[in-house]
């Protein structure tokens, strides 16, 4: 079922529990290793073929030991699969603790909408009409000269990444079900949630933008 804005989590609620495979780490890693330990900053993001995600990672990795600094553990979820990621990382390391969500059920479960697109009318998150889509869009990597749609900016960032998806690699988040977007989360060590933020939930032309390091510090200062 295509996820809609009612179903995300809200703040107050009990983060849903989850029980991943670890990739940058041995063994699994699982909501309740942070209860009553650390607030958790919880980045539920596409795979790796997504090269905006893979620039995600850079950026979550600055504000990683920002937020260690004030109690705060950072965590990634990803739909790569645990195999394919650590080929990925083993040539581009990174301090973050990533598990993998094949699935994509973690995202399900915290309410993350998915797009179709389709030629029905604009019904963001809902649906895209073809040709919204295929409207240039401000760039939200600030590496394209100029506007362009998100097909032609995601084939330019990948061939600029050298980066070749292997098969079936996109299926979990952009398959039939339609384009999943991100869902970022502060959620305290009671596992209650305490700060929301969903990818373009204003409409798509915030499409692969992220909350700044700024805007996710304020809110982790407000947390205490």
């Amino acid at each position: 079922m295509t996820g809609t804005s009612t179903d995300i989590v809200i703040i107050g609620e009990p983060a849903p529990p989850f029980v991943l495979d670890a990739i940058t780490r041995d063994g699994q890693v699982s909501l309740d290793d942070y209860r009553d330990r650390s607030e958790l900053f919880l980045n539920l993001v596409r795979g790796l073929h997504c090269p905006f995600c893979r620039r995600h990672l850079t950026q979550l990795a600055s504000t990683e030991s920002q937020l260690k600094g004030i109690g705060i553990d950072t965590l990634v979820v990803l739909s790569t699969s645990p195999t394919h990621a650590q080929k990925y990382l083993r040539y581009r390391p990174s301090p973050l603790t990533i598990a993998s969500d094949p699935g994509t059920d973690v995202h399900r479960n915290y309410g993350l909408p998915r797009f179709q697109v389709s030629d029905d009318v604009d019904d963001w998150p809902r649906n895209l009409n073809a040709k919204s889509f295929g409207t240039p869009l401000p760039d939200p990597t600030g590496e394209n000269r100029e506007p362009a749609t998100i097909p032609e900016t995601i084939a330019k960032l990948n061939k600029k990444d050298e980066y070749e998806a292997v098969a079936g690699e996109a299926e979990p988040d952009v398959g039939a079900e339609g384009v999943m977007l991100e869902g970022r989360f502060l959620i305290d060590r009671h596992g209650i949630i305490r700060w929301v933020h969903v990818e373009a939930r204003d409409g798509p032309q915030e499409f692969a933008k992220t909350p700044s390091p700024q805007d996710v510090m304020k809110a982790a200062h407000q947390m205490g």
